[in-house]
């Protein structure tokens, strides 16, 4: 029996969650605005109490490789790392849009997760829901707002708009277009939660997808403030 414990720390929430054989045994959810550096392992550690396991008993590790927070993705991969390096266990990867995406698998429609990336830029893909499943049109971007919006006023099946940007895009447009087809969710689909995707950590890992944890990378999409800043004071265009 494939035990998965599964982290994601993209986001202001932390999530962490074991799955047995792709079927969820426990989970551990928080946003109570510590930071993931304060919350994270001692959630790992009671969810594992929990379950009677040490992290011996795990057998893959899945995590969210980003985009999103910089400062959470990196804590996020850095205990995976850890653990992953300390009892030798394979890591899969799933990205935070893919990840929120699932949340919303049930519901059918063009699924479009929106992570505010700041400066008026989301990071966004483009997701079809159908009968339970989804499957990706458009991959992982970091993507002006307004072009975003133009680009999305081309689909003419239900759109629906989730995570902690999708507000914003639903805003614009339904001024612009005003469709009855577009939806928007907030509180329940804007959470990633660790829950929903051990299911796929699953599926990938019996693929044969699995990475040691010198692979595994967080994708950042684009440069951090600071990185950025750096790059102009040595006259780099950016």
């Amino acid at each position: 029996m494939t035990k998965i414990l599964s982290i994601d720390t993209c986001l202001n929430s932390c999530s962490v969650a074991i799955h047995e054989e792709g079927k969820l045994i426990g989970e551990s959810f928080l946003d109570v605005g510590l930071t993931h550096s304060e919350t994270l392992v001692p959630m790992v550690q009671f969810l594992l109490n929990s379950a009677g396991m040490t992290v011996n008993d795990i057998d893959v590790l899945g995590v969210t490789s980003g985009p999103g927070s910089f400062t959470g993705l990196r804590i996020g991969m850095a205990t995976v790392k850890g653990l992953a390096f300390a009892s030798d266990i394979p890591c899969v990867t799933i990205s935070s849009l893919h990840a929120l995406a699932l949340g919303a698998a049930c519901l059918d429609g063009i699924v479009c997760p929106c992570i505010d990336a700041r400066n008026n830029q989301i990071y966004n893909a483009v997701f079809k829901a159908h009968g339970g499943k989804i499957e990706r049109i458009v991959k992982n971007r970091a993507i002006n707002i307004d072009d975003f919006v133009d680009k999305v006023g081309e689909y003419e099946d239900k759109i629906i708009f989730i995570g902690d940007g999708a507000q914003m895009c639903y805003n614009n447009a339904i001024k612009i277009f005003n469709k009855d087809n577009m939806l928007y969710f907030s509180e329940e689909f804007s959470r990633i939660r660790a829950g929903k995707i051990g299911g796929e950590i699953f599926k990938r890992y019996k693929s044969g997808i699995k990475y040691s944890y010198e692979e595994i990378v967080p994708e950042y999409i684009k440069l951090s403030q600071a990185e950025r800043m750096l790059k102009s004071k040595d006259g780099d265009k950016i």
